[in-house]
């Protein structure tokens, strides 16, 4: 006779669906750096979710797939049901907000979800972690990424390609053990 599950455990095993979840203070700032991925997460059955704080115009996040909520709303939340498979994260949000940061370093600390950071402000506490991630986009994320650009109002063709940080979550797990 087996145990029960925890019910952190039996949670997530209800649903399957691959999760994706991102962070960022604006709607353009996700289509210009992310788009393509996040349209091929989608479009690949993954469950797409953007928390934003500038979101007053979420269609260009509906256009690659994404479903968008208040990120305010969700740091103020006290409620965290569901740990993402993959966060996204807007490296200037990661340092200009201490409730992301934590909840970032938190999460690698669970040794569970991936860790991808796009940007110009890299973490320096977490720079010997991350490492150079290219994503090249699939023809249809190319032409979504181009139509999401102009209902964002930057029209231009999308790159064939997408450059973030990924995080080892090896490296991390020996890192947070020794800590």
């Amino acid at each position: 006779m087996s145990s029960p599950a925890p019910a952190s455990l039996h949670a997530r095993s209800r649903d399957v669906r691959y999760r994706v979840v991102v962070l960022s203070p604006g709607v353009v700032d996700v289509v210009r750096a992310a788009a393509g991925w996040l349209f091929d997460r989608a479009w690949a059955g993954c469950d797409v979710t953007a928390l934003i704080s500038d979101h007053d115009d979420d269609r260009p996040l509906r256009i690659v797939g994404a479903t968008t909520f208040d990120l305010e709303t969700a740091l103020a939340s006290e409620v965290h049901t569901v740990e993402p498979d993959v966060l996204l994260v807007a490296a200037d949000l990661y340092q200009g907000d201490a409730r992301v940061r934590h909840g970032v370093l938190d999460t690698i600390a669970l040794g569970m979800t991936n860790v991808l950071m796009w940007g110009q402000a890299w973490p320096t506490e977490l720079e010997g972690l991350m490492s150079p991630a290219q994503h090249r986009l699939s023809v249809a994320a190319r032409a979504f990424k181009a139509q999401a650009l102009t209902a964002a109002g930057c029209p231009r063709a999308a790159e064939p390609s997408e450059m973030f940080r990924g995080l080892d979550l090896r490296a991390c797990r020996t890192l947070v053990t020794a800590s």
